[in-house]
């Protein structure tokens, strides 16, 4: 590629630093920037050197290490050596190419200028200081989330190509240009990169042999039915696409497959990051979408907070989300809210999803099955035989349709435990145990309790695992109305009493079960402020933790609610690919 393909003037008015900048200047730092070619293994800074000039990358990727430590990744849009310009000190990094770069190089004095002269350069600077710094506080890589260059490839070429196209599709839907699947290399690669936001390289598994992979994301497309081992450590694979018939319910053996995945294998090599799986139905454009959506890092995250019966209330979100097309790729619940991600995860229709938890959380009557209270009120069998019967005693997490994560408390370590993996309805059942009125869950020196001791709306959870995310937040339980009690002033309870005054119903005297899931909701602590970007509050006045006989009524206000919101929320989300095709006929 000659300097004279490489429009300098375009390149800036692109660039999140120089974007902002009157289009007079961008012509002036046109003139004062030079290009830089990087091959891949080409130093671009030096750990202790002087810096002389920030770089501004154009395309390609740079790895950046202290130490000889890997510490991140730099892509197109970012900025490199403006830490040593700002302070004045030596450079704090060994930065070099990946795979084939270009990069602007801005020497000090003018960078220094643009900057004092335009404040609005300076704001996007400390944007993005300030994402590097959080990303690094994190222990990840802002970069490593943003795909620009995706390889695809697989143990079987048809397959692979028709995933590969029809990817392509998706991502071009999103908005986003993109190139491929093309077989291409070296400048030929770079010169795509430069033209598109996305490149979809078609490889052979021989390309990608061990050690670090040039590319952002590499995907290995396989047949779920496929049994044996997947040594993706050879190749540097990072997603693992399994590929279902249309008419399979569920897929399952899926951490069998995995586990193999994550085992290196007798050919060695490594990866930078655990194998992440999709499920994919052959001819699904929904699937698709929710990939594509996923490998850029622009999920869209649904997050059902705890709150018993109020719960409920989810369904009706949920509904309200189904009608208007508005897609969900991952969820994250607690508590209750766990069970109501499950049925989300597991791709029921709402219809589905309202008659599956009437008959786990209603047809079987009081899941509080008393007992002597030892370890809790409840003997916790019919919760467990309830999730257990209703979403499969043998369904795995990693089978689900849609990545779901739940949250408890481990009594043990005093911390939370998040899972996503493993048998389902231990994950819910943990969720769900309310300490005191269900005994809790015991997974090796761990005793699991309800997450919403924690976090009972897991919103900062969503961020962490989903960072470029846009995060719909359902929150039925910490905006509940005020509890009315009669209790004595001097602290003093006679039980006999109480249930003498609840059977006449002469006072409102709350019971132990009451009380113990209202200490259970104030989970959260300084997070309790925190909502999606679109949050749902509900109003719920007149239902109870445990009043799952109302479920009608919660439903009903859940969706009301919801359609609410939507109506009044400006930013735009994606959806399915039946509400493009029917927006674009009323067009």
């Amino acid at each position: 590629m000659t300097a004279a393909e490489l429009d300098l003037e375009a390149v800036l008015a692109e660039h999140p630093l120089t974007a902002p900048l009157p289009s007079d200047v961008r012509q002036r730092l046109a003139a004062l920037v030079s290009r830089r070619d990087l091959d891949p293994g080409d130093v671009l800074v030096e750990e202790g050197t002087t810096g002389d000039a920030a770089f501004l990358v154009v395309a390609g990727r740079l790895s950046a290490s202290v130490a000889g430590v890997p510490v991140g990744t730099i892509g197109p849009g970012e900025t490199v050596g403006e830490m040593a310009l700002l302070t004045g000190a030596r450079r704090t990094a060994t930065v070099m190419a990946k795979r084939p770069s270009i990069v602007l190089s801005l020497g000090a004095d003018d960078f220094a200028a643009v900057l004092a002269d335009h404040p609005e350069a300076h704001r996007a600077l400390t944007a993005q200081l300030v994402s590097r710094l959080d990303s690094t506080l994190r222990g990840r890589s802002r970069s490593d989330d943003q795909a620009t260059v995706i390889a695809v490839t697989g143990d079987d070429r048809a397959l692979g190509d028709r995933v590969g196209h029809r990817l392509a599709a998706s991502i071009a839907a999103l908005g986003t240009t993109v190139a491929g699947p093309v077989a291409v290399s070296g400048t030929d690669l770079l010169r795509l990169e430069v033209d598109h936001d996305v490149v979809i390289v078609a490889a052979d598994s021989e390309r990608l042999g061990p050690g670090p992979s040039p590319f952002d994301r590499v995907v290995y497309i396989t047949p779920a039915a496929r049994r044996g081992r997947l040594a993706l450590s050879a190749r540097g694979a990072t997603d693992l696409v399994l590929v279902h018939d249309d008419h399979v319910r569920l897929p399952n053996g899926t951490r069998d497959l995995l586990r193999q995945a994550d085992d290196p294998g007798p050919i060695g090599g490594s990866r930078a990051r655990p194998v992440v799986h999709h499920h994919l139905r052959s001819s699904s454009t929904t699937d698709a979408d929710r990939l594509a959506r996923r490998l850029l890092s622009r999920e869209q995250v649904l997050v059902l907070g705890g709150g018993g019966a109020r719960g409920l209330a989810h369904l009706g979100v949920y509904r309200a989300l189904t009608e208007a097309g508005i897609e969900i790729d991952a969820v994250v619940g607690v508590s209750a809210g766990a069970i109501f991600a499950a049925c989300v995860a597991l791709d029921w229709t709402p219809d589905e999803a309202i008659a599956q938890s009437t008959a786990v959380l209603i047809e079987p009557g009081r899941l509080v099955d008393l007992t002597v209270p030892m370890v809790a009120l409840s003997s916790g069998r019919r919760v467990t035989d309830a999730i257990r019967t209703g979403f499969g005693a043998d369904a795995d997490v990693e089978d689900l349709w849609r990545p779901l994560t739940c949250l408890s408390a481990d009594l043990t370590t005093l911390s939370s435990r998040i899972h996503t993996d493993g048998p389902l309805w231990r994950a819910l059942r943990a969720s769900v145990a309310v300490p005191g009125v269900f005994p809790p869950l015991v997974e090796g020196d761990a005793v699991l309790v309800d997450g919403g001791v924690v976090d009972n709306l897991p919103v900062s959870l969503a961020r962490e695992l989903y960072p470029g995310a846009t995060i719909i937040s359902s929150d039925v339980g910490r905006r509940a109305e005020t509890m009315t009690v009669d209790l004595p002033p001097d602290g003093v309870v006679s039980g006999w009493r109480s249930l003498w005054h609840r059977i006449g119903r002469r006072r409102q005297t709350p019971t132990m079960v009451k009380l113990l899931y209202r200490l259970t909701a104030l989970g959260g602590g300084a997070d309790t402020l925190v909502e999606g970007d679109i949050h749902i509050s509900h109003e719920l006045a007149g239902i109870g933790v445990f009043d799952f006989g109302r479920g009608r009524p919660a439903i009903d206000a859940g969706y009301q609610r919801t359609l609410s919101v939507l109506s009044a929320h400006p930013s735009p989300l994606c959806v399915s690919a039946t509400a493009r095709q029917t927006a674009e006929a009323a067009k």
